[in-house]
């Protein structure tokens, strides 16, 4: 398992995350920018795939859980 953080900066709302993990991530109707609101840690190929899945890089593992 590894963590996973949200630079808020750098997120521009596509929406990746939440189709691929929606158990974990969910992109906010007014601010437009993805938040975790479920498991921040997830298997690492998973977390790999969610990572390269954002189109700004605003997602990074930060961690091996």
């Amino acid at each position: 398992m590894v963590q996973l953080a949200i630079d808020a900066g750098v997120c521009i709302g596509a929406g990746q995350c939440e189709m691929v993990e929606p158990e974990s991530f969910i992109v906010d109707d007014h601010t437009v920018i993805a938040r975790l609101v479920g498991p921040s840690e997830l298997p690492k190929s998973r977390a790999e795939h969610v990572v390269e899945r954002c189109p700004s890089g605003a997602i990074s593992i930060v961690r091996n859980a």
